[in-house]
């Protein structure tokens, strides 16, 4: 249960840093978001690194926390260009779509979920296909945004499983050299394109707190792949699309179609069964 309750808490803090963050990509360059995002998360980790006096990843799990960070950048990247090209609650449900990969890498790896837990994993999954579905005429039309969706999904499985693998010995450690990486590539991206760091005040801010909110999630979800199943607590922190969709629903007034209310509905149901098994 205190898994499952950490991934819950990474799951709010993953939708409501999606949300700000693919919102503020609309009005600054995405290169500038995740610039001043990775600066402010990084410090952030490093309170919680030095806090729980965490110890740097060894060995092979270096490589694990570099694959992650590759692969956390190019999510975020991707999910907050479709954010920008499409509708808020559409986008960010398809990348939970990835939440697929670490369940079967659980399985593969010996994991066995309880017969209610495979029936949550199962509807939260039918839950996201439902969201995902774009609103239109009898044929779903996949337009850009869908496609970054999909791509953004594949790299948040990826990040999973691989945050997961370095997170053994210790997890905050995992995250901090992980949260380090990414602010290394994205460094060295802005040699090469200088990003513009001419934006409001207030857009440091809210930026600022994408960044401590993401690396928080990241922080709460290695710990909780320590102490669950990696086939649970990747599905339960992959419902954050339906803090994201509530979010844009609420606040930036995005309308949705009854399917897509279902799904949404059918995800956070999901999380019964889930919390049950």
């Amino acid at each position: 249960m205190e898994a499952i309750l950490l991934s819950l808490c990474a799951c709010a803090a993953f939708g409501s840093a999606d949300f700000i963050g693919g919102l503020k990509s609309r009005s600054v360059p995405l290169l500038t978001v995740l610039l001043i995002s990775h600066l402010a998360g990084f410090l952030a980790i490093g309170i919680f690194f030095q806090f729980f006096e965490a110890s740097f990843p060894t060995g092979s799990r270096i490589l694990y926390t570099i694959g992650a960070g590759m692969a956390s950048i190019t999510a975020l990247a991707c999910l907050y260009k479709a954010m920008v090209v499409g509708p808020i609650s559409i986008a960010a449900p398809i990348t939970a779509s990835g939440a697929v990969l670490p369940v079967i890498a659980g399985v593969f790896a010996g994991e066995t979920p309880g017969n209610l837990q495979k029936i949550g994993v199962a509807l939260a999954i039918v839950g996201v296909i439902l969201v995902s579905m774009e609103p239109g005429d009898k044929t779903q039309k996949i337009g850009l945004g869908v496609m970054l969706g999909l791509i953004a999904g594949i790299c948040v499985g990826a990040y999973f499983i691989l945050i997961d693998a370095a997170s053994t010995h210790s997890p905050i450690g995992a995250a901090f050299s992980m949260s380090f990486s990414a602010l290394c590539m994205i460094l060295a991206f802005s040699i090469f394109q200088k990003p513009d760091l001419h934006i409001s005040k207030s857009s440091y801010v809210w930026i600022a707190l994408v960044g401590v909110l993401e690396t928080s999630a990241e922080a709460l979800f290695a710990v909780a792949s320590t102490l669950g199943m990696l086939s649970i607590v990747s599905v339960v922190s992959s419902l954050y699309p339906a803090v994201t969709v509530l979010l844009a629903k609420f606040l930036l007034r995005e309308q949705l179609e009854k399917r897509q209310w279902i799904g949404v509905w059918i995800a956070i149901g999901s999380l019964a069964f889930i919390s049950a098994g």
